[in-house]
């Protein structure tokens, strides 16, 4: 099976929503239903169907209620996966507080009674994106850190998506040549293991990383790959934070007119696609092209005026 299918087809992952600053990019896995049992199986699968959906508020219901079902059984691997699920959802959700409480119940309690390596680096991975929502960078590294020191199986990427946030964490810290750096090796290690979802994000942070060093041919070249991989797996959530980063490449360039059409184009992939937020974000920088256009009109027309 292709990695495209496996993307798409893969229901034993966990429901993480890396959905951090829109430029940055957004990352997304589906659901994870094993574990599960006999009804908490169909609430699972009804939870994941409402994510998708974008109704988070039901899709949060359906998991507590798997949860239950879980604990009156004593299914610790179910309960777990419960956990971390409800916290993807309550980070998605904009709720840090009730996402950090079902996480540390997984690092309480239940990690000695449950020691599950790659839900363990994935909680650590919430944890990560949780603090720098919170712009807590020392802490989301530590969190990182954290992540990587879990021992891995060949079922796990938890190295792939490492590299990611640290190429993230280096771009929020202005180091842009640590970010390309770190970039690269997410783009080698990702494409080594076939991980499509992953690869893409790597060639996006990858890209910024470029465009913040002035290097606009590079970032574009990286950007015409992830979002050709984004739309082939009809990520588009990742297609908005593609069309951004064009608009990105073309707005550090003061060519207003190409950097309009992008922010447009994810604006209105965000739009139809329930990010409001993000299409805030896109909207917010037609308005600098806007500007950005009358101000090198005002140029032109004074350089004529002074001739």
């Amino acid at each position: 099976m292709n990695n495209f299918l496996k993307a798409s087809a893969n229901l034993c992952r966990y429901a993480i929503i890396f959905a951090g600053i829109l430029t940055l990019g957004s990352f997304c896995v589906n659901a994870v239903f094993a574990g599960a049992k006999g009804d908490a199986t169909e609430y699972c699968k009804a939870a994941n169907r409402k994510f998708d959906d974008g109704d988070y508020n039901k899709s949060l219901d359906y998991y507590k209620k798997a949860l239950k079902i879980n604990r009156s059984k004593e299914n610790i691997e179910g309960a777990a996966f419960n956990l971390i699920n409800m916290a993807s959802v309550y980070y998605k959700l904009g709720e840090n507080e009730s996402a950090n409480k079902s996480l540390d119940e997984i690092f309480g309690e239940l990690r000695f009674r449950h020691n599950h390596s790659a839900l363990l680096a994935d909680a650590a991975i919430i944890k990560t994106l949780i603090n720098i929502r919170s712009n807590n960078l020392p802490a989301a590294s530590e969190w990182l850190g954290k992540a990587s020191s879990f021992p891995q199986n060949k079922e796990s990427n938890t190295q792939g998506r490492v590299y990611n946030l640290k190429a993230r964490l280096a771009i929020l810290n202005k180091d842009f040549k640590f970010a390309v750096e770190l970039g690269k090796k997410g783009i080698a290690h990702n494409r080594q293991i076939d991980d499509a979802p992953e690869l893409a994000n790597s060639l996006r942070f990858t890209a910024k990383g470029h465009v913040m060093l002035g290097e606009y041919g590079a970032a574009k070249s990286l950007c015409d790959q992830a979002i050709a991989i984004d739309k082939q797996l009809g990520a588009s959530g990742k297609i908005v934070a593609d069309l951004f980063t064009f608009g990105d490449i073309f707005f550090k360039q003061n060519k207003f007119e190409e950097a309009m059409s992008y922010y447009l184009r994810s604006k209105s992939v965000a739009e139809n696609s329930g990010d409001y937020e993000n299409a805030k974000h896109a909207d917010a920088m037609t308005i600098k092209c806007n500007a950005g256009q009358k101000s090198v009109i005002t140029e032109q027309l004074s350089i004529i005026t002074n001739e």
